[in-house]
């Protein structure tokens, strides 16, 4: 069944619509280099490394559209593990690409694809596209997360080609749906963030060529752009 098709009838998007997130106790925020574990990279060591360091953007989403986002652990079957979204605090953020990487935390899973759904702020669908686990960038952060292994590795998705590019300064709701069988079901594991893509300026570009990658790090997190900064801490 055809994406578009399944989200018009309702079913698929009241099914994102109606997960919420709920409020993360504020956090104490230092430099990434100094948040990052020096040993245990893997899950929530650096998860939380990530979320002490970042810092929400000053002029942050709409409170109704923050509060929609979840990164709540889900499965797809009881014998399987969970997956985790890798989302900011309060689930919106701030990115330089017109189309960001989306981060799922994962072990080996049965499941074939991921839909992912984008809408602007008021609910329209901007764009939606299925892909695949065998074509997504698998971003292991030690052996123990490599193929085969039951340990979880991030696995990234990019927004593809077939979904408009995001527009500046416009906040976007994404959706991404693990299609745990052959069809698309209202309980698959769903995960929900916000993103909004900011253009980069001439200063902009002039201090992040001449940082080293810690302190690009560094820029991304205490500027709001989660996005990028998750990118930068898993490469």
């Amino acid at each position: 069944m055809n994406l578009e098709m399944y989200s018009s009838v309702g079913i698929l998007l009241t099914a994102l619509l109606n997960v919420g997130i709920a409020t993360q106790p504020a956090l104490a925020h230092q430099s990434f280099a100094t948040a990052l574990p020096s040993t245990d990279r893997l899950e929530k060591g650096l998860r939380q490394a990530l979320e002490t360091a970042f810092v929400p953007p000053k002029d942050y989403a709409p409170s109704a559209t923050a509060t929609s986002a979840t990164r709540d652990p889900r499965r797809c079957h009881g014998q399987e593990s969970r997956f985790h979204a890798i989302v900011p605090p309060g689930g919106y953020g701030l990115t330089l690409k017109q189309r960001p990487v989306i981060t799922l935390e994962m072990a080996q899973t049965s499941a074939q694809r991921v839909a992912l759904v984008v809408q602007d702020q008021s609910g329209k669908l901007h764009g939606s596209a299925f892909l695949p686990l065998s074509q997504s960038s698998d971003r292991s952060l030690s052996e123990a997360g490599q193929p085969g292994s039951d340990r979880a590795r991030w696995v990234s998705f990019q927004v593809p080609d077939s979904i408009p590019p995001l527009m500046a300064n416009q906040p976007y709701r994404w959706s991404l749906v693990v299609v745990c069988g052959e069809l698309l079901q209202p309980d698959d594991p769903t995960f929900m963030g916000w993103v909004e893509y900011r253009e980069t300026t001439s200063e902009m570009v002039q201090r992040l060529a001449n940082a080293s990658r810690e302190q690009q790090a560094d820029w991304y997190a205490k500027n709001g752009y989660w996005y990028d900064l998750v990118e930068q801490a898993i490469e």
